[in-house]
């Protein structure tokens, strides 16, 4: 391999791990949905 192929290839993973990293961060922030039982809907409305 040539200089230029292996900082190519650097960059390249660099930049997939920081995608990577983006999606997992994303996934983790969103709040989780679930559907509402009857016992939720009882509390909220008192």
């Amino acid at each position: 391999m040539q200089l230029g192929q292996v900082v190519d290839f650097i960059i390249a993973h660099n930049k997939r791990l920081q995608e990577a990293e983006k999606a997992e961060e994303l996934r983790k922030n969103k709040p989780r949905k679930r559907k509402a039982t009857q016992a939720d809907i009882n509390a909220f409305f008192g």
